[in-house]
């Protein structure tokens, strides 16, 4: 499978060296590129990069609050591109995150990439050693638990697993849906994932997992992906990899459609 792979900068010339990379490179896909900050989270919602390069002078964005929004899976697979010496890319510097300078040029970008393909790959082989351990579909000898607790300023929330609708991640939290509550939980959705456990909360999206019983339909999309419609009213996304999990799909997926790549304008 190859790397669906999102363009976010405002550079015209950097854009166009990115384009020319991403189209020579066999690994990887490119789905969208966007100009401007408006366009930014839905088309990371849209199309689930699984590599985005990110211009931090995009005008208009709020660089630290898409850091805290975007769940850590995202950010591990995340390119910044700054200016030398500038101030936002220096205060971002962790081990976890990559930054090319701007204007972005061959070499960096080669050997950058060839760091964080490596990254999808583990991920991904992990993910699929994983899923070949539990058949797809998370272990029934391991139910969900019947409460989860929410602590708040001043009380303690006890949640019962089967009134949530679904949990997104954000950062180093999550947020739990019910109905029109929403809740912030201090865990990652990948702790989540694993605590929730059982055969009724699987994972849609690499920032989603979804109660089964709350899902009204699914609809197919032209990208191979479904759109989900929870009975709350609220649309999500399944990607093409998390497919599988669902156990009414088994191990058979739909073949992808040919698709122009599309700019979100």
């Amino acid at each position: 499978m190859r790397i669906s792979t999102l363009v976010v900068n405002a550079n015209w010339l950097d854009r166009q060296n990115l384009r020319a990379a991403i189209a020579c490179d066999p690994e990887l896909s490119l789905v969208a590129e966007c100009d401007s900050a408006t366009q930014v989270l839905s088309a990371i919602k849209q199309y689930s990069p699984a590599l985005m390069f990110l211009d931090l002078q995009l005008p208009g964005l709020d660089c630290f609050g898409l850091v805290a929004a975007l769940a850590a899976e995202t950010l591990r697979a995340t390119i910044f591109i700054g200016p030398q010496g500038n101030d936002a890319l220096q205060s971002l510097r962790a081990p976890s995150f990559r930054y090319l300078e701007s204007p972005v040029s061959s070499l960096p970008l080669t050997t950058t990439l060839q760091d964080v393909k490596s990254d999808i790959k583990r991920e991904r082989s992990r993910d699929h050693r994983s899923s070949m351990a539990s058949g797809a579909v998370p272990d029934k000898a391991s139910p969900s638990p019947e409460r989860i607790v929410i602590k708040t300023p001043g009380r303690m929330l006890l949640i019962r697993t089967e009134e949530i609708d679904w949990i997104e991640a954000f950062g180093n939290y999550v947020r739990v849906h019910i109905g029109e509550e929403c809740h912030l939980y201090r865990q990652t959705l990948r702790d989540v994932a694993k605590s929730l456990g059982g055969s009724k909360f699987i994972r849609i999206h690499r920032s989603a997992i979804v109660n089964l019983d709350k899902i009204r339909e699914l609809k197919p999309c032209p990208t191979g992906e479904y759109a989900v419609f929870m009975k709350s009213g609220k649309e999500l996304t399944l990607t093409r990899k998390y497919r599988s999990h669902l156990p009414f799909f088994g191990d058979k997926t739909s073949p992808d459609n040919d698709c122009p790549v599309p700019s979100i304008m």
